[in-house]
């Protein structure tokens, strides 16, 4: 399972190398950091279709290192004038939407983000506490712990 230069051409119109969009030393570090990923993703990827993920995130690490995502553009008047604002939501690169198409293809519901709960489908095992809330007695008088706990005092 590699990805070269060449699979990079071959999914974007990106190129790599001394002319190209991006240095071999970015291409590199794009490369590491895209295979931490994916090994966190993979959901039993062939090589071929690891790769391609693979190159797909690379493309995704270049695209969001270049700025610009989530940002509008408007001009109003003819354009007299014109401003950007920060876009609604989170945005994503055309790269990230196909890789989580792939990764929802092979039967994973999304990818792996953070750290997920062992009991996050408890159901009926955690329920509310149903008792209402204990007042204090209005006048200068407190409430003792036993009392508390017995429920003898006035609501």
């Amino acid at each position: 399972m590699t990805v070269s230069a060449a699979t990079i051409a071959l999914v974007s119109p990106f190129t790599v190398g001394a002319s190209g969009t991006f240095t071999e030393e970015a291409f590199t570090s794009y490369k590491t950091w895209a295979q931490k990923r994916l090994d966190r993703d993979n959901p039993g990827f062939d090589s071929d279709t690891y790769d391609y993920c693979h190159a797909l995130l690379i493309c995704d690490l270049y695209e969001n290192s270049r700025g610009g995502l989530g940002l509008k553009s408007e001009s109003i008047g003819g354009g007299d004038y014109s401003y950007t604002k920060g876009g609604d939501g989170e945005t994503k690169t055309s790269y990230m939407i196909r890789y989580e198409q792939i990764i929802k293809s092979f039967g994973r519901a999304e990818p792996h983000h953070g750290v997920e709960r062992t009991d996050k489908d408890g159901g009926a095992q955690f329920k509310l506490d149903q008792q209402g809330i204990a007042k204090f007695h209005e006048d200068d008088t407190t409430i003792t712990e036993n009392e508390l706990e017995r429920g003898e005092f006035d609501l």
